[in-house]
């Protein structure tokens, strides 16, 4: 019997060894590139933290100036009208949280170029208006809700005009007279101390004016009645820049709270 291992068989054999040769040689350069792959992968996932740590950081700078940004804006306007309108400009011109180095010339460059008193005018003579339609509704008609309505709508339309020109004593002093005659038609005593608060505004722009120290002293009336801070005031006034239609009124109050007529 012939126990000779038959040709076909070796050479599987060999196939099978060179095989497994291959794999643990490939398996050892596995080894060995991982071996050096690991000092660069903690290299990298150390700079990919710092890099994130910064940018961290960077977002949060850049929140915290977004939102001084925004505050300055909030707190140098009252009303929203000129406020939204810079921050819509800011957004669309990607200069929110740009650069804290230059917040001051940013908002220095919006007051000065994107606001104009002019643009306010609009909403004056709208406000002037509605004042004037009360006026007339007040002396030709007895329902309160279209005079109050009207009121209310010249206080809107002259505070919007403010935004744009905050140092425009007339209309100050409209609204003034808005509230004090709401005061008077509904019988609400908050709205004389509005007027009296929009007075004294309109005063500190220009404090020679007459007709609006006489103004002040009526809602004083309504407000406190205190007969020696309206003398004090009354004799402020100078009688030849009162409108005709109030020398009667000042020469009565002056007699009746500061006991003589004042001229």
């Amino acid at each position: 019997m012939d126990n000779k291992v038959p040709q076909k068989s070796i050479d599987d054999l060999e196939v099978k060894i060179k095989r497994l040769e291959i794999r643990e040689k490939d398996l050892k350069n596995r080894t060995i590139l991982l071996t050096a792959l690991v000092p660069i992968i903690t290299i990298i996932i150390s700079v990919i933290s710092t890099y994130l740590t910064i940018n961290s950081k960077y977002k949060i700078d850049k929140q915290d100036f977004t939102q001084d940004q925004i505050t300055s804006i909030l707190k140098e306007e009252p009303q929203m009208n000129v406020a939204r309108r810079k921050l819509k400009f800011l957004i669309e011109s990607n200069l929110i949280g740009e650069s804290k180095i230059h917040q001051d010339k940013i908002l220095q460059s919006l007051n000065r170029n994107l606001v104009s008193t002019s643009d306010g005018i609009e909403d004056f003579l709208e406000g002037n208006i509605f004042f004037d339609k009360a006026i007339k509704a007040q002396d030709s008609s007895k329902n309160t809700t279209i005079i109050s309505s009207n009121y209310k709508k010249a206080i809107s339309y002259l505070s919007n005009s403010l935004e744009y020109d905050p140092n425009n004593y007339v209309a100050r002093t409209l609204i003034g007279k808005s509230y004090a005659n709401l005061g008077y038609i509904l019988n609400i005593p908050v709205f004389h101390e509005k007027a009296e608060i929009e007075y004294l505004k309109s005063l500190e722009i220009k404090p020679d004016l007459s007709n609006t120290i006489l103004l002040r002293v009526l809602a004083i009336e309504q407000i406190s009645r205190d007969t020696i801070l309206m003398c004090n005031e009354l004799k402020k006034i100078k009688f030849e820049d009162l409108f005709t239609e109030n020398r009667n009124i000042y020469i009565t109050y002056t007699e009746l709270y500061c006991d003589s007529f004042v001229e």
